[in-house]
């Protein structure tokens, strides 16, 4: 759970109801806010969304390091394939298809398949995000999502299949 210009934001398993939850589904994203504000009364949740409708979400985050208020999402379109999204408000505007666009190196063999897991970097490592995708690999930005490149050790496993 994460406070930041006046939001708590939970991605995960976040569940004490005082922020934003962010919900990827198969028939798009979700943000969930609470009614009142994020108080301690059950004033229910209202839900904003769906964000890529018709498309599975099985991956979202937030990140509000080095001053970014920044939404990302990895959702699947059976004709666009994969794709990494991201918003600096809230979810009113993403990025393009194409921005953002994570590889595997053409020599691989490999093609994107799902993005399971965002995983922003920590507090010392403000523009790191790291990705676990499938084919089973893990890929890693160091310039807050710019260029993405595959952690080779992994890629390369002689048990990664």
């Amino acid at each position: 759970m994460r406070t930041t210009k006046g939001r708590t934001v939970a991605s995960g398993n976040g569940t004490n109801g005082g922020g934003t939850l962010l919900l990827g589904t198969t028939k798009g994203a979700f943000l969930a806010r609470p009614r009142d504000g994020g108080g301690e009364g059950d004033g229910g949740w209202e839900l904003d969304g769906p964000h890529f409708p018709g498309e599975e979400v099985y991956a979202m985050a937030y990140d509000d390091r080095a001053g970014r208020s920044r939404l990302w999402a990895a959702p699947h379109s059976p004709f666009w394939g994969t794709t990494l999204r991201f918003s600096d408000d809230f979810g009113a505007n993403w990025s393009g298809k194409a921005e953002r666009s994570v590889r595997f190196p053409e020599d691989s063999g490999l093609s994107l398949k799902r993005v399971w897991q965002i995983q922003p970097g920590s507090a010392r490592e403000p523009d790191v995000i790291r990705l676990g995708v499938e084919p089973a690999c893990l890929f890693i930005s160091h310039d807050a999502g710019e260029e993405w490149e595959a952690v080779e050790g992994l890629l390369n496993h002689p048990h990664r299949e």
